[in-house]
């Protein structure tokens, strides 16, 4: 099993909502097969297009109405920070990283998941029907974790040096 093969097989096979065109982009891994099948089933299709890579993901993810994606940090982030309505479909094989941090977001956030064994076209269809109608939105996330670093530590070492300085008059 190979990720994203069941997941880019439904997505070239939902319906996309009307007047929208969905874009796969395969990433370097899908097998050939896999990827040749879903470029085979977009070119019969005026409303679906399918690239192995583009280099400015992130400029996508905020063009676009509804973004369908793997679990990985990264794309998460780079989604949850474009404000773009998303369903993350995460690994759960062989670890469960990816759906703890899926599982987790979408009962905090804007961010909705699906098990990847549920995931079927007409699962998919339905999901982006309602998505592309959502107003994009600020997810409570902070993503500016290295600006927040300096305070951080800051107050690591008031701790510590708070909790020496009780200790020395005990």
């Amino acid at each position: 099993e190979h990720d994203g093969e069941e997941l880019a097989e439904a997505f070239t096979c939902a319906a996309m909502p009307e007047g929208h065109t969905g874009v796969l982009i395969t990433g370097p891994h899908l097998p050939e097969p896999v990827r040749r099948a879903a470029k085979s089933r977009a070119a019969r299709r005026s409303d679906l297009r399918v690239h192995t890579w583009r280099e400015d993901l992130v400029r996508w993810y905020a063009g676009a109405a509804a973004v369908v994606a793997m679990g990985g940090y990264n794309t998460v982030c780079e989604v949850l920070d474009s404000g773009t309505p998303a369903l993350v479909v995460p690994r759960v094989r062989p670890r469960r990283e990816q759906a703890i941090r899926a599982e987790r977001l979408a009962a905090t956030t804007h961010l909705d998941s699906m098990h990847p064994d549920l995931v079927r076209p007409a699962r998919l269809s339905d999901w982006l029907a309602t998505a592309v109608r959502r107003p994009r939105g600020a997810h409570g996330v902070d993503l500016d974790g290295l600006a927040r670093l300096p305070r951080l530590v800051e107050a690591l070492v008031a701790s510590r040096t708070e909790t020496e300085a009780a200790r020395a008059h005990a």
